[in-house]
């Protein structure tokens, strides 16, 4: 194989190769900032092979997948590495949340659903002062104080979100083969490289945010068994690690301002996060 690209997330080393360059240079653009240069005895090595009909990706002998265009197999990529850390860090809790740092060190995790703008929020306050640390998936260690373990992905735009950040940041754009279909659009901010020191981070605030076209702006705070609720179902793998989860969500509550933020405009969710 003439290319490859390895990263590490805590004790999950996962290696990947092709004939191909270009599944290999949008795995290093999406995963630059977990790159790993000399992988650890304990890894995984994943091959993505280009046939006539697309990609496919190959583990241990096994096809994870097969026939895919260039931008089906790398979101399917995504997935199987987001599966791969959760179940290789079994003492780490993992919640599907957008997470944000300040200078200093504080972290504040965006919670909500897919396509509710933890993404879009995530951009545009990067590129007000705070630190992007992911869009996707956040591992926060049960030890006190908490310690959250951002997975430092680039952040995945949607096209309707690209009128609301300024021309700045790297971007890669992977073309689908399937007409009518929107474009993955891969955003980096410019102050990526200058993210804070990993030891001095802990959770400030946890923002719960709702997205309505219709409703007022509006922001609340949320009593503690709305925020119980809504932090269990934002856990990636509650069901399995129900005791450890809860345990960690029970401290989140304890020492996080959690707030809703509902609103129609997203630079009113930015101006309610910085005031906070």
């Amino acid at each position: 194989m003439a290319y490859s690209f390895s990263l590490r997330y805590l004790d999950t080393s996962l290696v990947f190769k092709s004939a191909k360059a270009a599944p290999i240079d949008h795995i290093s653009f999406i995963y630059g900032k977990m790159q790993e240069n000399s992988p650890s005895e304990k890894r995984k090595v994943y091959t993505i092979k280009k046939g006539i009909r697309g990609y496919s990706l190959i583990h241990n002998k096994n096809r994870m997948f097969r026939n895919f265009g260039l931008d089906t197999a790398i979101e399917n990529i995504e997935i199987s590495i987001e599966m791969t850390v959760v179940s290789e860090n079994p003492g780490v809790v993992f919640f599907h949340a957008g997470t944000v740092s300040d200078m200093e060190g504080n972290i504040s995790l965006i919670a909500a659903e897919s396509g509710e703008g933890k993404t879009t929020l995530c951009a545009m306050l990067a590129q007000r002062g705070l630190f992007s640390e992911g869009d996707e998936l956040v591992g926060i260690s049960p030890e006190m104080p908490l310690r959250p373990i951002p997975f430092k992905k680039a952040l995945k735009v949607r096209k309707e979100s690209l009128p609301f950040l300024m021309e700045s940041g790297k971007r890669l754009i992977i073309e689908t083969e399937k007409r009518g279909e929107s474009n993955l659009i891969y955003w980096l901010p410019d102050n990526i490289a200058d993210t804070v020191p990993e030891t001095n981070k802990e959770i400030r605030r946890v923002f719960f945010l709702r997205f309505s076209l219709e409703g007022p702006n509006s922001v609340s705070h949320v009593s503690a068994q709305e925020a119980i609720k809504r932090l269990a179902d934002a856990c990636h793998d509650f069901s399995e690690k129900r005791s450890l989860a809860m345990g960690t969500i029970l401290f989140i509550v304890n020492q996080a301002e959690i707030i809703e933020i509902a609103y129609n405009h997203p630079d009113y969710a930015v101006s309610c996060i910085q005031d906070v």
